[in-house]
């Protein structure tokens, strides 16, 4: 039972970050075979939603049951950076700056491995939603990254989310377990600095003369000075001559 609430516990760390509406089923208990669905809202902290850009979602554990209650097991693509006892402790631990730094670590291997994972773009509503036939959604533990931000706004950090997500009523210490989740991250997106934009008239560059031009100039120079010369010359012979 101890582990149970644990568990429990640990998936409601992971979504107090969320905003969740409770609108789906609810049980009592985690069902390993229950289908689940996964839906994001992005909006401004005024409530507009924020359009474009890509969410991409991989899964990273598995919710299996054991002798003593229920763990997360990583899947085989992210058995090579996190092993079972680590994912457990540190989400167990309720410290989101731990879960935060994972899930860096976790995008970062994902993309240097280049998983696909399951994407979608963010339409005109400002909601990704996962829950349509493309995409193949199960209980577990989900890394959420954005790897194509809104334009003007910079890429949300990455966060982990939990399938199914755990809900307390009335202060009761035993949750009840949500499949559908809708969920909208509280790290509202961040816009990108202004940057004045750069005179982009083109500026009509110099012609630059050829050799045979500058030496028509240099002979040119040196026949009007020789020109110059003569009639001074001239000009001084027959002042003499008077």
């Amino acid at each position: 039972m101890k582990v149970i609430r644990k568990l429990a516990a640990c998936l409601a760390a992971l979504l107090l970050c969320m905003g969740l509406p409770v609108q789906a089923e609810q049980l009592d208990y985690i069902d390993l075979d229950h289908p689940a669905s996964l839906r994001f809202e992005v909006h401004t902290p005024k409530g507009e939603p924020v359009p474009g850009g890509t969410i991409t979602i991989y899964k990273v554990a598995n919710i299996v049951q054991t002798a003593s209650g229920y763990e997360f097991e990583a899947v085989p693509e992210f058995a090579g950076i996190v092993t079972n006892e680590r994912l457990n402790e540190q989400l167990a631990n309720h410290d989101l700056d731990v879960n935060h730094e994972l899930s860096r670590e976790l995008m970062e291997y994902a993309q240097k491995q280049k998983y696909a994972g399951e994407s979608e773009q963010v339409p005109e509503t400002g909601i990704a939603d996962f829950s349509t036939a493309d995409h193949d959604i199960s209980l577990g533990l989900w890394l959420v990254t954005q790897p194509e931000a809104a334009p003007g706004y910079e890429a949300m950090p990455p966060f982990l989310i939990s399938l199914p997500r755990a809900i307390y009523e009335n202060g009761s210490e035993i949750p009840v377990y949500e499949y559908d989740v809708f969920a909208t991250p509280k790290s509202d997106p961040k816009k990108l600095p202004v940057t004045p934009p750069k005179d982009k008239t083109p500026q009509k560059p110099g012609k630059t003369p050829t050799s045979t031009e500058t030496g028509w100039m240099q002979y040119a120079g040196l026949l009007l000075l020789s020109l110059v010369f003569i009639v001074l010359l001239l000009f001084n012979l027959r002042k003499e001559s008077r």
